[in-house]
């Protein structure tokens, strides 16, 4: 019998549990977020830090800078890689036209296809998802495991979200909220 959307409990049974690679993100990630300023979201993935949003007064604000962040950082990479200079270099020489205009499209093509580095990671919130969009952002991105507080009316969305992308998502009772 289908869950209805208001059994959290039921719900719960369908989730998928996170692998131990997964779990070991997690604990990394909520121990980060434990040391962090208020609104935040944490991302790890190998037990590596791959981005933080933070100060944002909402979830998805969160989510989205942190995105925003591991999308420069991991093109930063790339581009250090390639020209043995910073991005912001390569961008300011294009923009002087010291370096053709397409310089950067090899490198924004791979950007977009790995999802800034991000695929795989797991993602810690100190706070719960009052509503799915937060999550959602993150699992576009190819976040697999998200570790939050819980106790948002609407904790059943945020779950049913994970599902539709077979992503885990576990909850602590506790918030790690700091000011």
């Amino acid at each position: 019998t289908p869950a209805s959307p208001n059994s959290l409990g039921a719900l719960h049974e369908v989730m998928r549990a996170p692998s131990a690679r997964e779990t070991e993100d997690l604990l990394i990630a909520w121990a980060i977020a434990s040391g962090v300023t208020s609104n935040s979201v944490v991302m790890v993935r190998g037990g590596v830090t791959t981005a933080i949003g933070t100060g944002e007064q909402d979830r998805v604000g969160a989510v989205k800078l942190a995105i925003e962040k591991a999308y420069t950082k991991f093109k930063d990479a790339l581009v250090y890689k390639e020209f043995e200079r910073p991005l912001f270099e390569v961008e300011l020489a294009m923009t002087r036209g010291e370096l053709p205009a397409d310089t950067l499209a090899a490198i924004n093509r791979q950007v977009a296809d790995e999802c800034g580095g991000l695929r795989g990671s797991a993602l810690a919130s100190d706070g719960f998802f009052p509503f799915r969009d937060g999550v959602d952002a993150a699992l576009e991105h190819g976040i697999t495991a998200i570790i939050q507080p819980g106790g948002s009316i609407k904790d059943f969305e945020s779950i049913i979200a994970c599902n539709e992308r077979d992503a885990t998502m576990v909850f602590t009772g506790q918030r790690v909220f700091r000011h």
